[in-house]
């Protein structure tokens, strides 16, 4: 329920933002642009160990949380108040993956990959302190568009059974969700055009959810943190 109102407010503040400025824009020559941008990202899921082994009644293994890399793009509208301060709703595509190690002491080994892409939708405020030099904090929505995309790969199928089955086994419980976050950025914009753009996003709302099973697999808060690295080319369109 708080993802669900933190969206809407979001998407309420995105809409009376555009307006306001839409009228601020009929009374003073403002400076819009439109652009695309494209990366590289690099995440993390937190809380996927607990979620898979949630109780300490075995040991003599391990189980590793892993950094992935992924793509991302988007288009953007960017709407230049001052030579201060700008106003930049973004849409966009991440992939927003997660990766699990395990093995033990007796050599069974196993992996499993969370493929989540996301469709994310967010408003940049944007601060100039120095020149072309900017700031920038964006809130977004992320939503899931491979909420099962769960991969499983082992060295034990002839002792544990398939793969394939134990992978459906997790896709049927283990379900991606819509991700919030909040990202903070740096960038350098060049010949009013071209711009450099890292930042770090951290993950707000539970994005996996569990569902009761039998296998142990616990409900727990599971947050995705990336750092972005983007290269954007912008138009002015007045």
């Amino acid at each position: 329920m708080k993802t669900k109102i933190f969206i809407f407010s979001m998407l309420m503040t995105i809409v009376s933002q555009a307006y306001i400025y839409a009228v601020d824009d009929e009374k003073e020559d403002k400076k819009w642009s439109i652009g695309a941008f494209a990366g590289a990202n690099v995440n993390k899921i937190t809380g996927l160990p607990e979620m898979i082994v949630s109780e300490d009644f075995y040991t003599g293994y391990t189980l590793d949380s892993n950094y992935s890399f992924g793509f991302t793009g988007g288009i953007l509208l960017n709407y230049r108040a001052s030579h201060l301060f700008s106003l930049q709703p973004e849409i966009s595509f991440s992939m927003q993956h997660g990766k699990l190690q395990y093995s033990d002491i007796n050599d069974f080994k196993y992996d499993i990959d969370f493929k989540y892409n996301y469709l994310n939708v967010g408003i940049g405020f944007k601060f100039y302190p120095w020149k072309n030099l900017f700031l920038n904090i964006i809130p977004q929505a992320g939503f899931n568009l491979t909420p099962e995309k769960l991969a499983y790969e082992s060295n034990g199928e002839n002792e544990y059974g398939s793969d394939l089955d134990t992978q459906q086994l997790m896709r049927n419980v283990i379900k991606g969700r819509t991700n919030v976050s909040l990202g903070f950025g740096l960038g350098y914009q060049f010949f009013n055009m071209i711009y450099l753009d890292v930042r770090y996003c951290l993950g707000i709302s539970d994005m996996i959810e569990t569902m009761p099973n039998s296998y142990r697999f616990a409900e727990n808060r599971n947050t995705a943190n990336s750092f972005l690295f983007t290269l954007g080319y912008t138009i002015p369109v007045k």
